[in-house]
């Protein structure tokens, strides 16, 4: 089954929360839609986490895109 989320803005522990609820097999797919840089606690650890999941799909936003292409820094 297809999953869609939006307005996690940086929450992981919402992310793994929806992660649980959600994936329960390996035809399940979770995407997450919107910034997920804008604000939060962990915005740049949720896109790892996303990246890792192969069963999660992160369509950015427009302001995500440039944020992604900025170097990071220190």
């Amino acid at each position: 089954m297809n999953y869609v989320c939006t307005g996690l803005f940086g929450r992981l522990d919402r992310l793994r929360k929806i992660e649980q609820m959600t994936l329960h097999n390996n035809d399940d797919h979770l995407y997450i839609i919107g910034d997920v840089l804008s604000i939060g606690k962990d915005p740049f650890e949720m896109v790892s986490y996303i990246k890792d999941h192969p069963q999660m799909t992160l369509l950015k936003s427009g302001s995500m895109k440039l944020a992604l292409l900025c170097p990071k820094s220190n």
